[in-house]
């Protein structure tokens, strides 16, 4: 906020006026100019509205004739689905003749165009106007009427999703996708296309991202039924599942096995077993601590995964525990002991911090009876 700035500033007191159009689109939109596709031509007229400093939900579009759908797939390889979709199969249809309008009442901005099979292509048209038709072939990129727009202290906010461009949708798709905060997803957008007089309403951002995401991970995103379903039917089949739950934090922990990875934790898990846990994995808050064993031919699986608050006492010692890695419900803190400390564990002398790590990679498993031997060895 800039206290320079008289209050009665912040806002705009006059309606912006039109802008004129770039010479770079106005160089390529333009009478007798041809487009390839429907999505040249479209991409290339929304441009030349928004430049003009209109609302693009101003922007509206009239079809005077439509391939079918057999001839628009000869005509251009494949079907363009563009503008709102008309026929029984929900697809739309290209227009054979049309024109984009600007819907501000007694404005002429006007853009014809018809396909023209000579040229493979859309012709732009450029006919008298005449005001008399609703259908008309002028070719006009000025506004006769002051722009409306939503301002504050001269910014140009987009609150509608017609306003904004293709290209910012693209980007706020992606980071829909990535599953960015709407602060982190504020700050791209200003920095990416803020240009000094344009600024994006975070109630607007917001729906437009709660859209993507629903289309692509659906409405219920933390899938609980499903989750417990899953589980069960673990459960059923010989695995292990369990989850922790409280009145302060609704999952606080989580234990999974499948079959297989029973199989391998009671085969392999009292020789020796490696668990670590990482944080920022999962939209709780919870740390995912895989657990692997060994198996005789020195390769590495996954005999179980867990999840918890922290790396902390409770949470391994409950998984190992329903694991089966360790029957021996225990920790040691090896970092606060020293190289030069012995340490008595089950009767076994441990000199070292390295043989102390040594021996609770075995998780002190009473299952291994050379445990004990191997120990008394170091």
């Amino acid at each position: 906020f800039n206290s320079d700035v008289p209050h009665n500033k912040l806002k705009s007191d006059t309606p912006p006026q039109s802008r004129a159009v770039p010479p770079e689109i106005s160089n390529v939109l333009h009478e007798g100019a041809v487009f390839s596709n429907p999505d040249e031509l479209f991409s290339c007229i929304d441009s030349a509205f928004s430049c003009s400093g209109a609302l693009k939900s101003n922007l509206s579009r009239q079809t005077k004739e439509s391939f079918n759908a057999t001839e628009e797939l000869e005509t251009f390889g494949h079907i363009y689905a563009v503008g709102k979709a008309r026929n029984k199969g929900g697809l739309a249809t290209s227009p054979k003749r049309g024109r984009h309008y600007c819907t501000e009442p007694g404005c002429n901005w006007n853009v014809a165009y018809t396909y023209t099979k000579s040229k493979n292509g859309y012709v732009i048209l450029d006919k008298p106007l005449d005001d008399t038709v609703k259908y008309k072939t002028h070719f006009l990129l000025q506004h006769n009427h002051d722009i409306k727009m939503t301002t504050m202290d001269n910014y140009f906010v987009v609150t509608k999703r017609e306003d904004l461009t293709s290209s910012e949708m693209k980007t706020l798709k992606t980071l829909a996708f990535a599953h960015t905060q709407m602060p982190a997803i504020q700050q791209a957008m200003m920095s990416e296309y803020s240009s000094g007089d344009r600024a994006f309403c975070s109630q607007l951002l917001h729906r437009v991202v709660t859209k993507f995401r629903n289309e692509r991970f659906g409405s219920d995103r933390h899938r609980m039924d499903e989750f417990q379903m899953l589980g069960r039917n673990t459960i059923s089949e010989g695995g292990r599942f369990e989850v922790d739950i409280d009145a302060i934090h609704p999952i606080k922990g989580t234990r999974f096995q499948t079959p297989r990875m029973v199989y391998y934790s009671e085969q392999y898990g009292g020789y020796l077993i490696l668990a670590d846990g990482t944080y920022s994995t999962n939209m709780y808050g919870l740390t995912l601590i895989p657990w692997i064993v060994v198996d005789c031919l020195g390769i590495g699986h996954v005999c179980g995964i867990s999840t918890g608050l922290s790396e902390n006492t409770v949470d391994v010692v409950n998984a190992g525990t329903l694991f089966g890695v360790s029957s021996i419900i225990r920790s040691i803190d090896v970092d606060k002991s020293n190289n030069e400390t012995e340490t008595r564990i089950d009767d076994i002398l441990i000199r070292n911090n390295v043989q102390q790590n040594c021996y609770q990679g075995t998780l002190g498993t009473d299952r291994a009876s050379w445990t004990t031997g191997s120990a008394k060895l170091l």
